[in-house]
């Protein structure tokens, strides 16, 4: 329940909720996503992350259980790990990022 002040609704929450999406298939990544759970029970594939800004916080978890790689690649010019490769990601691994205009994606 909110409080009020003066009779202006004050949230008793600052955090807002993550948006997470279920990826299926090769795909990019929207910028305003903050958990993609893919699942590759279907069949391997590649997710690439968002151009990066300072301090974006991305969360990629390969949901699936039937052993298909799915592969985190960046975007463009920025670096996974300080690497311009993809980064593989097996059943039930999660890779969880932030992003650092110097360094990229750690």
């Amino acid at each position: 329940m909110p409080i009020l002040f003066n009779a202006i609704p004050i949230s008793t929450s600052s955090t807002p909720s993550p948006t997470i999406v279920r990826v299926t298939t090769t795909a990019s990544i929207a910028s305003n996503v903050d958990i993609a759970f893919c699942n590759t029970d279907g069949g391997g594939y590649t997710v690439t992350l968002p151009a990066g800004s300072e301090g974006d916080t991305m969360r990629v978890i390969n949901s699936g259980a039937s052993g298909h790689q799915l592969l985190v690649a960046p975007n463009g010019a920025d670096n996974i790990l300080g690497n311009n490769t993809p980064f593989s990601l097996f059943n039930s691994e999660a890779l969880q990022l932030t992003y650092n205009t110097t360094d990229g994606w750690y």
